[in-house]
């Protein structure tokens, strides 16, 4: 069983009209945030404990020690995508050689 929904020309157009729109802001987002790499971008602290898989008072903890940097922007604390990356590659141990 088919439905055709029968819609006027003049509303059709309108929709497509707004899809076009919509399709345009968004290709302008989208090179809006290629401006800026990943790897150079900033992360709040929820996100940043949920990336590292620690709590946020770790977190702290670990900005407190000096052993990763933030920027504090008005109140609130963020952290580099690329200094998250490197604390946890410099934090993971290294695989033993073979025993054989």
């Amino acid at each position: 069983m088919s439905t055709n929904i029968l819609i006027p020309q003049t509303d059709y157009e309108t929709l497509l009209h707004k899809v076009s729109d919509l399709e345009k802001e968004i290709d302008k987002l989208k090179q809006l945030n290629q401006i800026v790499p990943e790897k150079d971008r900033y992360m709040d602290m929820k996100n940043a404990s949920a990336l590292l898989g620690i709590s946020r008072a770790s977190i702290y903890r670990i900005m407190l020690r000096g052993e990763l940097g933030y920027t504090n922007i008005g109140r609130q604390r963020r952290l580099l995508i690329s200094d998250l990356m490197k604390y946890s590659e410099n934090k993971r141990k290294k695989p033993l050689g073979s025993l054989l």
